[in-house]
């Protein structure tokens, strides 16, 4: 919560909702999704409410400081510091870094650094100028798109044309969203309390 709970859902959403997953794949995949772990929205909401399991996220019950975490791992661990969120994975960096500002004008670090805000743990003017860096050399670039279109099979001019194509977002396909937002709805009217969160 401390360092994510600002992300829009126009930029995340479908992480969970296994009926985005399966019908972005339908139309674009080419291997069967056999192994992909998931759940549907109706086996979570058995596991939470007929089951009662409680998903538990201990950091945010913590005063979490990143620094001081960070600080921690590298005296005890001998973690090394990547300086840049996510630039821990090739795939994640060149999503997060080249595709997302590229195609569709989205710089996750606007709302990482405006958790970090909120949180206390910088300055909006560290923040604005974290922003105005350029993190992603121009040869990593290269490096990791040489990578990540090796992993996905795609060749450069593919690529290119999936860069190029007219953006969509997660409303093109079919979602659980109206259904979590009707459901909402009338639990609401009920009188049951919804805790809100954009993604």
């Amino acid at each position: 919560m401390a360092t994510e709970v600002i992300l829009s859902r126009s930029w995340t959403y479908g992480i969970h909702d296994w009926r985005y997953i399966n019908d972005v794949h339908n139309k674009f995949g080419k291997t069967k999704l056999i192994n992909y772990p998931h759940y549907s929205i109706f086996q979570q909401y058995f596991w939470t409410k007929i089951l009662k399991t409680n998903i538990s996220r201990p950091l945010n019950y913590l005063n979490y400081n990143k620094l001081e975490v960070e600080d921690f791992l590298a005296a005890n661990y001998g973690w090394r510091n990547y300086k840049i969120k996510h630039f821990e994975s090739i795939y994640t960096r060149f999503f997060q870094d080249y595709i997302l500002p590229k195609k569709f004008n989205i710089d996750k670090r606007r709302a990482h650094l405006s958790a970090l805000i909120c949180s206390n743990q910088i300055t909006r003017t560290e923040a604005l100028n974290q922003i105005q860096s350029n993190t992603y050399p121009i040869e990593l670039q290269q490096e990791d798109q040489e990578y990540v279109l090796k992993k996905l099979g795609l060749t450069e001019s593919e690529f290119e044309k999936i860069m190029n194509s007219p953006i969509k977002s997660f409303n093109d396909y079919n979602t659980y969203l109206s259904l979590i937002q009707k459901t909402k709805k009338y639990l609401k009217m009920l009188g049951f309390k919804i805790i809100e969160f954009d993604r």
